[in-house]
């Protein structure tokens, strides 16, 4: 990651004055990020690294918890009580605990969520949510990926469309490069880019 150089090379113990530091160094500018930053360098740290962030998967700090909890979501780490952490922050009412924990079952490869969960979520008034769920889906059920992004090329919803895009590139699906090429005239701006990244890099 690397979005703050001054972390590069940090010590151990470093890293830990950073995540428990009260008053934030003055370079940054974002605590989330920070956050995320020196959570992912922790993971680099090997055992003690990951013992440090397990025990922050539930702790009263927000930002702190689904930083730590995001990370291990990692099939370098991911055990029992890893997918137990991610069970109990992906049930916080909160949108963005549910986003992180998304993306963390698809990174381990882990599809716990029945599947009307997960079709509810598609359904989901946030778009990315919405989109991400979709994702979802596509890993969870092999045998339909073709048919739930072809779908998602072409929802309504501009996020969906966009993801769709993105996994249809790095999977490779060359079946469905006609689909993404129509997305070159989209009328959303991202679309329109993820379309053309993903025709020029993925499907040259």
């Amino acid at each position: 990651m690397s979005f703050y150089k001054d972390m590069d090379g940090a010590s151990f113990d470093q890293l830990l004055d950073w995540w428990n530091a009260v008053d934030l160094p003055a370079w940054v500018d974002s605590r989330a990020l920070f956050l995320d930053e020196v959570a992912y360098a922790l993971t680099k740290c090997g055992a003690d690294g990951v013992r440090f962030l397990k025990s922050y998967a539930r702790d009263a700090d927000f930002e702190k918890r689904i930083s730590a909890v995001y990370f291990l979501a990692d099939k370098k780490f991911v055990d029992d009580e890893v997918l137990q952490y991610l069970a109990e922050t992906f049930a916080l009412d909160n949108l963005r605990s549910k986003t992180l924990v998304l993306w963390g079952y698809i990174h381990i490869e882990q599809f716990p969520l029945s599947r009307d969960e997960a079709e509810k979520l598609m359904k989901h008034s946030d778009d990315r949510m919405s989109a991400l769920a979709m994702v979802y889906l596509s890993h969870a059920y092999p045998a339909e990926t073709f048919e739930i992004l072809k779908r998602g090329l072409s929802s309504p919803n501009p996020r969906q469309r966009q993801y769709a895009c993105d996994e249809v590139g790095d999977r490779g699906i060359v079946a469905l490069k006609d689909d993404v090429t129509r997305l070159l005239q989209d009328s959303d701006e991202d679309v329109r880019e993820t379309a053309r990244l993903n025709l020029e890099i993925c499907f040259k």
